[in-house]
């Protein structure tokens, strides 16, 4: 396994005594930036080209198919512990690498209260070296998965994992018991995430209960066993009975295609690539423990030459959630702020409007209902200004528009970033469902 393409290298360990004790000490290869970096600083937080995608997409998935035939979970995937293979890196000298790598970063160390450091307290710490992410031969490169850190055998697990919120499996969500299969979910969420930029689920200011909801929101309801579990949490407030909502693909079809970037992809390939998703993320009620492999014909039709994985076996499970609306219903694509004078969009939550002042992330339907029978502004520009309150970007750049009220004022809103006239969008769902309103 130490030899497998896709998954970083074990060169050598040694014991390090010093006066803490014994350290044991790893000896890694050296890998370029993560996923994650590459997609933030080569293509501005948008998303990897799609024949990178795919790649990057097979080679994971190969690599937890060995992982899970030897009885081990990763325990911790997302794009942050997928790494990028530097191109030519054995034909460059040490001075070269060196270069590349740049002058060690270091910081002091100190106590808060400016007495003595302690005994066996080192005087600075090194920050890690990171390779540029602006080399175009990455997009060309193969992938490895790296950082072990959560990985567990399958006999012998910790209580709970800590995977990032929005790519952690439901039934580590509930506390619940867990297998290899943990893997499959946040395969599938990082397939969706190297495909359009961005997971399917958002943390942003979100607690497990909130990832719960947004799984629900796509997916449905929990099973029984979760039942009585999720009905104690706290619930965001309560849309219309009859509101549409997003399957899972047509989600992933709405992030892609309202997207700046040119697609690489055509409609039909990406329906196929949320097949593979759902199949990693979303299979049925069946319980059995038997294996299931992915049908390879479905994996031919999307990474064509570089078939995925089908012996990578996926275990049928009762995790997954029941949908409670109808898949065909056609969902609206955007929603309203609890407190809609404080509506903004930011760039880089793309999925959903932010509020700057509350910070709420949930459509709330019958809100806007209320301000609308009150005859009052649903929205104002008040906010529309101010830089993200997370990434500092400015709604101001993204353009603003703006609709009669039924008093006569102004719906303001802002122009959604990624091409969609955001305000088209509000302006037939109002109607739609409160005829004559507007």
């Amino acid at each position: 396994m130490n030899d497998h393409k896709h998954i970083v290298r074990l060169l050598d360990n040694f014991e390090h005594p010093g006066p803490n004790g014994t350290h044991i000490c790893l000896v890694l290869e050296l890998l370029g930036p993560s996923a994650a970096t590459v997609i933030d600083q080569r293509f501005a937080g948008n998303r990897l080209p799609g024949f990178t995608a795919k790649k990057a997409c097979k080679e994971i998935a190969l690599a937890l198919e060995v992982l899970h035939a030897q009885g081990i979970g990763h325990g911790d995937l997302h794009t942050g512990n997928v790494a990028f293979i530097i191109p030519g890196l054995k034909l460059l000298p040490e001075e070269e690498v060196s270069k590349k790598l740049g002058k060690p970063r270091v910081g002091p160390v100190s106590r808060p209260d400016g007495e003595p450091l302690e005994p066996g307290m080192p005087e600075y710490l090194v920050w890690p070296a990171r390779l540029p992410a602006n080399d175009p031969n990455f997009e060309k490169s193969s992938v490895k998965l790296i950082d072990f850190g959560e990985s567990f055998m399958s006999d012998n697990k910790a209580e709970t994992l800590h995977t990032p919120l929005a790519l952690r499996a439901p039934e580590v969500l509930f506390q619940d018991e867990y297998d290899l299969r943990v893997d499959c979910w946040s395969l599938g969420c990082t397939m969706f995430e190297l495909v359009v930029g961005q997971p399917p689920f958002s943390s942003l200011m979100a607690k497990k209960e909130d990832i719960l909801q947004q799984i629900a929101d796509l997916i449905g309801e929990p099973p029984e066993n979760w039942q009585s579990r999720w009905k104690a949490m706290p619930k965001w407030e309560s849309c219309d009975d009859d509101g549409p909502i997003y399957t899972l693909a047509q989600w992933l079809d709405l992030l892609y295609f309202d997207s700046n970037a040119s697609p690489d992809f055509t409609r039909q390939e990406l329906a196929q690539f949320g097949k593979l998703i759902d199949d990693l993320t979303m299979q049925a009620e069946n319980t059995s423990p038997n294996f299931l492999s992915l049908p390879a014909e479905l994996h031919n039709q999307i990474v064509g030459e570089m078939d995925f994985p089908s012996a990578l076996n996926l275990s049928k499970t009762n995790r997954y959630f029941r949908r409670t609306v109808d898949a065909t219903n056609k969902p609206v694509p955007y929603g309203f702020c609890r407190e809609l004078d404080h509506l903004s969009f930011c760039r880089q939550f793309r999925n959903h409007f932010v509020c700057y002042k509350c910070r709420c992330i949930k459509p709330s339907t019958a809100f806007v209902k209320k301000q609308i029978k009150k005859k009052r502004d649903v929205l104002s520009g008040e906010h529309l200004n101010r830089s993200c309150f997370d990434c500092s970007v400015s709604s101001g750049a993204f353009g603003e528009g703006q609709v009669k009220a039924p008093n006569g004022g102004i719906y303001w809103i802002v122009r959604n970033p990624m091409g969609v006239n955001v305000l088209k969008s509000v302006s037939a769902y109002i109607e739609s469902r409160w005829p004559g309103s507007i």
